[in-house]
This record gives C-alpha cells, sequence and structure tokens, in this order.
C-alpha cells in the first residue's frame, strides 16, 4: 500500500489482507494512495488514486427565544467558530417535531455580525416548536443543539351580530366566539 500527500505517494505498509487503515487524515488535504500486488511471478501496479478531505463545518450555538407571541418569536443563533471557511447563510429552523433541519420552516438572517437573530413567523398560537441555530459554509451546515418554546395562546376572535337596546349611556351588543385560541373567555 502507497499513501500520503505527496505523488507518488511512499510505500506505507505490506499487508496481506484486503484492507489498510489509514492513520488519523488532516482536515483540507489532498492525499494520493494506489495498491501494487506481487506474488512469486508476477506484479501488478494500480493506477494513483487521490482525494481531499473536507473541513469542519461552523460550529454554532442557539442563545434564546425572545418576544414570544401567539404567532411569532424571536430567536438568537451564535456562530461560536466558523473553522476558517466563509459562512455562506446562518439562520433558525423549526419545525413540529423534533430534529428539525434546513429542510424544515426557516428564517435567514441578513446580520453581518456572528450573532443573530431570525423571526420565526405563522406560527400556530400555544403549540410547541422545536428549533435550532444553523450556519451553512463550503464544508456544509453546522447546527446548534436543539431547544423548544411554546407559542402563547392567541387571542379569541368575535363577531358581532346585532346592536340592541341602545341608551344615553349604554348599549347592549349581541356577538359570537367565533375561535377560542386556547385562551380563557
Amino acid at each position: 500500500v502507497y499513501f500520503g500527500t505527496t505523488n507518488p505517494p511512499p510505500l506505507v505498509a505490506s499487508v496481506f489482507e484486503n484492507r489498510y487503515t489509514t492513520p488519523a487524515l488532516t482536515q483540507k488535504k489532498q492525499y494520493f494512495w494506489k495498491i501494487v500486488s506481487k506474488d512469486s511471478e508476477f506484479t501488478s501496479e494500480g493506477d494513483i488514486w487521490t482525494f481531499t478531505t473536507k473541513g469542519i463545518p461552523p460550529v454554532v450555538e442557539e442563545c434564546g427565544v425572545n418576544e414570544i407571541t401567539g404567532t411569532t418569536a424571536d430567536i438568537c443563533g451564535n456562530i461560536v467558530r466558523t473553522n476558517g471557511s466563509e459562512i455562506l447563510e446562518k439562520g433558525i429552523c423549526w419545525s413540529l417535531n423534533q430534529n428539525p433541519n434546513v429542510y424544515s420552516a426557516t428564517c435567514e438572517s441578513e446580520s453581518e455580525s456572528l450573532n443573530y437573530t431570525c423571526i420565526a413567523e405563522n406560527l400556530f398560537p400555544y403549540t410547541r416548536y422545536y428549533y435550532k441555530a444553523y450556519a451553512r459554509s463550503e464544508e456544509g451546515i453546522g447546527y446548534s443543539g436543539e431547544s423548544s418554546f411554546r407559542t402563547n395562546p392567541g387571542l379569541p376572535v368575535v363577531s358581532r351580530n346585532n346592536v340592541l337596546d341602545v341608551r344615553r349611556n349604554s348599549v347592549k351588543i349581541v356577538g359570537n366566539l367565533d375561535v377560542l385560541n386556547d385562551t380563557t373567555v
């Protein structure tokens, strides 16, 4: 087995099994390898192959939820380490189910700062949501740990039917409670 970061790679092992375990690899590094097979009569030399290891995605943490209403929430994210890569996108992802990702509902932050806030909108009142902060670089997507919050109950929706018995200092109004939205009336 020939393996290394130079081309051609150096001989690193003679093995009698059909496998070889590499030493720990370095991120963002190009490696070369080839196999030479020998027996008592013949030698067969393979082509030199190459691969490049990827870097490490950004390290991200969530930093809380503020301003929760029945249909919105301000959620904070923080990029702890970029790992030497340019941040292409950052934001918050959320879901009604655990383990949200960028294919769930998301809001992308336009902030230049590593600390950012997004407003999750169009949420359902009095509902538990799971969320993560995320950041994308050319090395992949880094996610924070998962947290959750519950939206506040929505206000009841009342429609007016009739105005009856109008007097000088009072009026009687008849209406319907159309939607309760998990609130007490």
